[in-house]
């Protein structure tokens, strides 16, 4: 016989769903108070790769979207949904190498270029198109925000949100330019890429400095313009950025194996988060990512050896199986997720941001018992 749920306990538990949904909901009446043209930078840097450049051929259809993952940055400890998409954002913000939420602002930021390149590369390299556009958002967002005068420069404050909003994003075009390669190989690649962004710190905090006076003494006249070259100035960061991620992913020789499966949920999520795909990560490797609509997840050019996938789904346990990775191989890994009894897993159950262990992917693990 189920022993009764202690009302104290049951209130609790019913408390913690509701302001949990609350907060998921919530997150999406609140205005965007950001570096105002991400869409117009990425836009414009989508524009100068040519058609047949290498990174628009493999994202294909996804490739437009950029013009929206590029915001995800802004969207940490809440789910992200756009144009028919539901996804938690930290799934795209958090993963081993980046455990933890960084400001935007240099010279904290900085400190997102390698992880987030990589990451991006590695997606490309092993996970479908519409995953590897979502890294590469992120990736976009914080170079962006860099390439904000405000951001740049230190400042904060009334002054931080006016001069980073004063831009007539229409005039965001790069005609004629022609993007860059940063790098033939991956470590060419990416220190090419910390020089670009030290360029543009220095590009963007000269015109912040220039403008914090004007800001001061509501001169938007004479701001506009100004804000207006660091965010063209960003843009050529991002169209060098995209060319070069396509370029090393089309020079990359696959090797390995590939592993796909699908996760058979036997209970179904907590009410607010039954739309959200599920995760899967490789235990013990920098290796995950999301089911599509389909319920399906696909990785490829995975090294030979032993991996254990585990899906990680509201409602649900950890569970997961072994599979061995052949080189040249295709290996489907199908997981049966059991229901559960007592209080599940709950996503940040005591609302705080917290990378646990291998085994516990970012801010899921048990709920307690109260």
């Amino acid at each position: 016989v189920p022993r009764p749920v202690p009302a104290t306990r049951r209130r609790l538990q019913v408390a913690g769903t509701a302001v949990a949904f609350c907060l998921f909901t919530f997150a999406f009446c609140l205005p965007l108070q950001a570096w105002g043209p991400h869409g117009e930078i990425t836009q414009a840097a989508l524009d100068a790769l040519s058609p047949g450049d290498a990174l628009l051929k493999h994202l294909g259809t996804n490739a437009p979207k950029l013009v929206h993952y590029c915001w995800l940055g802004d969207y940490r400890r809440t789910p992200y949904e756009r144009q028919g998409e539901f996804f938690y954002a930290d799934d795209y913000l958090l993963f081993p190498g980046m455990e933890r939420h960084l400001d935007h602002l240099v010279p904290e930021v900085k400190r997102t270029y390698e992880p987030y390149f990589r990451r991006a590369l590695q997606a490309l390299r092993t996970e479908t198109p519409l995953n590897a556009a979502r890294w590469i958002g992120s990736l976009l967002h914080f170079v962006e925000d860099t390439g904000s005068p405000p951001h740049s420069a230190e400042i904060r404050g009334d002054v931080h949100g006016k001069m980073e909003n004063w831009v007539d994003a229409k005039l965001i075009h790069l005609p004629g330019y022609r993007p860059q390669l940063l790098g033939d190989t991956e470590e060419k690649a990416l220190a090419g890429f910390l020089r670009r962004m030290d360029g543009l710190i220095a590009y963007s905090k000269e015109r912040g400095d220039r403008c914090r006076p004007l800001v001061l003494a509501d001169k938007r006249a004479e701001v506009e313009p100004i804000v207006l070259e660091s965010a063209l100035e960003t843009s050529r960061v991002v169209a060098d950025l995209l060319h070069t991620l396509g370029k090393l992913q089309a020079a990359h020789v696959p090797s390995g194996g590939s592993l796909s499966g699908s996760p058979e949920y036997l209970l179904r999520p907590q009410r607010g988060l039954e739309r959200l795909p599920g995760k899967v990560v490789l235990l013990g490797t920098p290796f995950s990512t999301l089911t599509d609509e389909r319920g399906r997840f696909e990785f490829r050019g995975l090294p030979p050896g032993r991996y254990e996938p585990a899906v990680v789904f509201g409602g649900v346990g950890l569970p997961h199986a072994a599979s061995l990775v052949e080189e040249g191989k295709h290996i489907t890994a199908d997981i049966v997720t059991p229901g559960l009894t007592g209080t599940g897993l709950v996503r940040n159950p005591h609302f705080a941001i917290r990378w646990t262990s291998a085994n516990r992917p970012e801010s899921w693990y048990p709920g307690k018992e109260v």
